[in-house]
């Protein structure tokens, strides 16, 4: 393996990519940015959080050495997440988000489920939505250290749903994993694929996401070969992960991995790998009631992002 070249210019602030911006196909090499997460309101002004030295991936960024090495290092989660999506084991020891988790109890009558990109109670106080790209090395960081635990504390309990969003802007090989990833949502295997796809980075488009890889990861998640090649092959669903990534714009959305933590007290915005930490206190404002009666929350409404 080639050794890292020597960043040119200092990378330890966080970039963003404005709104309507075209960001670069092009891939870079390096090691892991030590960076900041900002906690965003509508209301107030963006506070650097430290975290560890994980950042977000924004163009420009290294990366393809991280994914690779990634890549590589989840590989034996694999079946763990899906395990503890399906809540058949525990939750990884240091991992824990509950110390300050919402109290807030699903109804009696609430069903944890998965529905597409979607996983959990239907009618939860908060939603979390996770902007991600499927080439990105932090999303896979984050989808096998962070998310799994997320997904069992919080979807799991009827505390939260949480929402796949796609932010496919590293190039046509992340449009045609997030068409992968919709494409098995439709036989109710979203999550499995997703796992599958982030197992498999090495490196952004430098054919991970191949279309005969993809139709491989079908066959393995045990998926329809003919439906999911006909929607593979479907140009709508390009068109659906393109306007979902449009949307995320105009939300603010501007790096991957981002958090969109709404509910009723408040709508918070985490970007890069945060803390566990700086999670679960998002999740508890935004689960908190709404100061003033009849004010309404801030941000938008749970589930804008969908265009």
């Amino acid at each position: 393996m080639d050794p890292s070249p020597t960043p040119s210019e200092d990378r330890s602030g966080p970039a963003r990519v404005g709104r309507g911006q075209q960001p670069t196909e092009e891939g870079a090499t390096g090691t892991a940015v030590t960076g900041t997460a900002q906690v965003d309101t509508a209301d107030e002004a963006v506070q650097p959080v430290e975290v560890a030295p994980v950042g977000a991936r924004r163009p420009g960024d290294p990366g393809r050495r991280l994914g690779q090495l990634a890549a590589a290092a989840v590989g034996a989660l694999l079946m763990l997440t899906g395990l503890i999506v399906l809540g058949v084991v525990g939750t990884p020891a240091g991992a824990r988000l509950s110390a300050a988790s919402p109290s807030a109890p699903p109804s009696p009558a609430a069903t944890f489920a998965t529905d597409g990109a979607t996983v959990g109670v239907a009618g939860a106080p908060v939603t979390i939505e996770v902007w991600a790209d499927f080439q990105c090395p932090y999303c896979g960081l984050f989808s096998h250290g962070i998310e799994p635990t997320i997904l069992r504390e919080y979807a799991a309990t009827g505390a939260a749903q949480v929402r796949f969003r796609d932010f496919a802007f590293l190039g046509p090989e992340s449009v045609d994993a997030a068409v992968g990833a919709r494409c098995a949502g439709r036989e109710g295997k979203f999550w499995l694929y997703h796992d599958l796809l982030y197992a498999s980075q090495r490196g952004e488009n430098q054919g991970a996401f191949r279309r005969d890889t993809l139709l491989a990861l079908a066959e393995f998640a045990g998926l329809a070969k003919e439906a999911f090649t006909a929607c593979l092959d479907d140009p709508a669903v390009a068109r659906e992960v393109a306007a979902e990534t449009a949307a995320g714009r105009e939300l603010g959305i501007e790096s991957t991995p981002t958090l969109r933590i709404v509910g009723p007290g408040a709508t918070r915005i985490i970007t890069g790998v945060s803390t566990p930490g700086v999670i679960a206190e998002a999740i508890a404002a935004a689960a908190a009631p709404s100061s003033s009666p009849g004010a309404e929350p801030s941000g938008s409404p749970a589930g804008s992002a969908t265009p």
